[in-house]
């Protein structure tokens, strides 16, 4: 049996607004549950804590099981691939979903520092997590959850940030199109390699890798969100043409545009899942 009942998608308080897109308590009370869901390819960073269970990873699959007294927290990076999800029994689960660069605003290291897994666990920070994720599941109103993370990443918040580099992911992620990695580089006065180097550094991602997927949400996103586009207006506005655009998306997903978007169930707030 698959439980989407108690899944609850909410916007980051204001304050955290430019660093956080989304943020979502999900959960079940069902011993014998069990939810699959596969994720898409997409240029955020998100970090996940489970109460009372285990995690077991690898690179296309997380399986996730009842274990008392177990709080596993996992990282997600970059991804230019598909990765299914398992979930067998009861769970309660919190994700915070980070534009960006936004994790980058709550840590004292680089991300290239990581464990260079697409999903791995998170280390950095420790038994506070845990300890915020028994407070929120103590109280069910989603107000109280809210405060209770502003107040815990306000005390993480860090002041290792390359301005210079977040000025150019905000440039890229909120123009209208989708620019090459040579204009990028021209127009804040670097070389490729240059640019290269602060991607690695910064999000553990080339600059190229972060505009293909780039390219690839933004037409999803536009085909799943409107009911009148059709899928060559989706192509157009970020492709060079629909066949460049069917290309991108076989590459990263396997399928053809039509029939994954036939498999995406939308969530809130450009969560999209193939559930089942």
């Amino acid at each position: 049996m698959s439980k989407l009942d108690n899944f609850i998608s909410v916007k980051p308080p204001r304050e955290f607004q430019h660093q956080i897109d989304s943020v979502y308590f999900h959960s079940c009370d069902h011993t014998d549950s069990k939810l699959s869901f596969t994720y898409y390819p997409h240029i955020k960073h998100a970090v996940t804590i489970y109460l009372g269970s285990t995690a077991q990873t690898t690179a296309n699959k997380t399986i996730i099981k009842p274990q008392n007294n177990s709080f596993p927290a996992l990282y997600s990076t970059v991804r230019d691939h598909l990765h299914q999800v398992e979930i067998h029994g009861s769970f309660k689960k919190i994700r915070i979903i980070f534009k960006p660069y936004g994790l980058n605003h709550f840590i004292n290291r680089p991300i290239q520092d990581f464990h260079h897994s697409i999903i791995s666990v998170f280390r950095e920070w420790d038994s506070d997590f845990q300890q915020l994720a028994v407070e929120i599941w103590k109280t069910e109103d989603v107000d109280s959850r809210l405060a209770l993370l502003e107040v815990f990443l306000r005390s993480q918040k860090s002041e290792n940030i390359n301005h210079k580099f977040s000025g150019i992911i905000d440039e890229l992620t909120k123009s209208e199109n989708t620019e090459s990695v040579e204009h990028v580089s021209n127009r804040h006065g670097l070389n490729r390699k240059a640019l290269y180097r602060l991607f690695i550094k910064e999000l553990d991602c080339s600059p190229s890798k972060f505009m293909k997927i780039l390219r690839f949400r933004r037409s999803l996103e536009a085909y799943l969100q409107s009911a009148d586009i059709k899928l060559t207006e989706a192509a157009v506005a970020q492709f060079y043409d629909q066949s460049d655009f069917i290309k991108n998306v076989k590459q990263i997903t396997s399928m053809t545009p039509r029939r994954l978007t036939q498999d995406i169930s939308v969530l809130k707030n450009t969560i999209f899942w193939k559930i089942g």
